[in-house]
């Protein structure tokens, strides 16, 4: 399992290419604008992405 609390992209990235089929990545790190992380790697591992929803309240 992976448990992202810094928001690294390029540390994610090579993690993930090291992980088991099968394997878990939580989230919780603030990626800012640079957020691309391919969600076809993780279909090909499959792996699993949980993450939290960023709602803030405002608007409301």
């Amino acid at each position: 399992m992976l448990i992202d609390g810094v928001g690294s992209i390029k540390h994610m990235q090579a993690i993930v290419s090291r992980m088991n089929r099968g394997s878990r990545i939580a989230s919780a790190g603030f990626h800012g604008t640079d957020d691309l992380l391919s969600l076809q790697d993780l279909r090909n591992r499959e792996l699993s992405l949980h993450s939290v929803s960023g709602w803030t309240g405002h608007g409301t």
